[in-house]
């Protein structure tokens, strides 16, 4: 048994599970009578995992295709960062977990995200002044959201409305790092998480200032993101260690914590060596949206000169430099992979995991990213993170040890998911069931 807190191997372990929770760990447990009783010898258990952003709401009938994904792949919990559904629909997913009506991960949502006046997505909480971004933080907490997610073209005005007012109702708020808002400022107001290193290589560079004036001067949209391309060259010539490390000092002292989503980086970076056919549970996902995916890297490539797409790798080589200075400095990180986009649910979850092997983190490291470390974010350290007598009996049963590789993760034998037993066959049969959905949905368009 791996204790994720200590970093330690307990060998020869006993784990009962009564209902929904671990009722005793030890050397000496007896199984109850009547228990049905699973012979682990020469595994490894480690707790459910975590993938602290994906957006499995998207549509209301992905959560019946990526479920059984998650759940085949280890994957006991989530966290919803964002969905255009009405809200009631995306926390009635939710609830139908929560209750075990429905067979799925646990799940944490946010409902939809809170934006600018011109969102970059569908379906956003579009907001233009401060009123606005305090009611829509009071909207979504009436719905009954678990946080608030803020998005990248929201107004410096309404991003300040609404840390304030999400303080004021006891809700935690995460996302991107707004284009008006720097790092420190947004660290200093509380913001608990920043995805996908939004926008950190701005408060990197000693030239800062006057790079954020020209991306802030340009409008949102096409103008922005042309502007942001023409910076390139300029945020990685300009990196500097010492201003990274003092902005990663802050983050620790203020427990602002980090979800890189190295996988999303990754594949853009090497978008011109990636075939997306051959992406692990590519055949459990339609084909249009397959198609989709391949689409819209491939007009990446075509949109962009070769020179561009160099400095794009260069632009991910600071921000891997980034992320180990952060992680040295010993701000919070979390693993995290945007699916379902380029990459399928559940098994991106084990590719973002070797990236930050790769990248420098320890395999003990890494699991915790996808374990204890979500439980201490949440708040929830007394429910799951690590496997003792009291929490949700969420584990995963492996076939060889995640400490040597953490590529092991991927080699599941079993998996418990509120005290539900699923061995390999069951595992198989999730799978074969989210088969048969890609291919009833295969002529539906369907990619965000």
């Amino acid at each position: 048994m791996v204790a994720v807190d200590t970093g330690q191997l307990l060998e020869d372990r006993t784990v009962v599970i009564t209902g929904d929770r671990i009722a005793a760990v030890s050397a000496h447990a007896k199984a109850p009578e009547e228990a049905q009783v699973i012979d682990a010898t020469d595994k490894f258990l480690v707790p459910g995992l975590w993938d602290m952003h994906v957006h499995a709401l998207w549509t209301d009938d992905t959560p019946e295709r990526v479920f059984p994904l998650f759940l085949a792949n280890g994957v006991t919990g989530i966290r919803d960062m964002g969905s255009p559904l009405p809200v009631t629909d995306a926390l009635r997913w939710r609830s139908a977990v929560a209750s075990g009506r429905v067979l799925g991960p646990r799940i944490v949502a946010a409902g939809r995200l809170v934006d600018g006046p011109q969102p970059v997505w569908p379906g956003s909480l579009a907001v233009g002044n401060p009123q606005q971004a305090r009611d829509a933080v009071d909207g979504l907490k009436e719905y009954g959201v678990d946080f608030i997610k803020v998005y990248s073209r929201l107004p410096r005005d309404c991003y300040f409305s609404v840390a304030e007012e999400a303080k004021k109702q006891g809700l935690p708020f995460c996302g991107h790092l707004p284009i008006e808002v720097t790092a420190t400022e947004a660290s200093a107001a509380g913001q608990q998480s920043i995805e996908h290193l939004s926008e950190l290589l701005y408060s990197c560079s000693t030239r800062a200032p006057e790079l954020r004036r020209e991306l802030v001067a340009a409008r949102p949209g096409p103008e922005r993101d042309g502007v942001r391309w023409k910076q390139m060259r300029a945020l990685v010539d300009s990196f500097s260690e010492k201003k990274a490390s003092s902005m990663a000092d802050l983050f620790r002292r203020h427990g602002t914590w980090q979800v890189p989503t190295l996988i999303a980086q990754h594949t853009f970076a090497f978008s011109d060596a990636i075939d997306l056919s051959q992406l692990p549970g590519a055949e459990y996902v339609p084909k249009a949206a397959l198609d989709g995916w391949k689409e819209r890297l491939a007009a990446f490539r075509r949109g962009h000169s070769a020179a561009d797409l160099l400095w794009y790798k260069r632009t991910n080589e600071r921000e891997n430099r980034l992320v180990q200075i952060m992680r040295q400095a010993g701000v919070g990180y979390m693993a995290g992979t945007d699916a379902d986009l380029y990459y399928v649910s559940g098994y991106g979850l084990h590719a973002e995991l070797r990236l930050m092997q790769q990248g420098g983190f320890s395999p003990l490291e890494a699991l915790r990213a996808a374990t204890l470390n979500p439980a201490k974010f949440l708040g929830k350290r007394e429910m799951f993170g690590t496997i003792e007598p009291g929490k949700t009996a969420d584990v995963v049963l492996l076939d060889d040890n995640p400490l040597s590789d953490i590529g092991n993760t991927e080699k599941i034998a079993a998996v418990v998911t509120a005290g539900r037993y699923l061995d390999r066959n069951a595992l198989d049969r999730l799978l074969a069931s989210a088969a048969a959905q890609a291919r009833h949905r295969s002529e539906v368009y369907y990619y965000r």
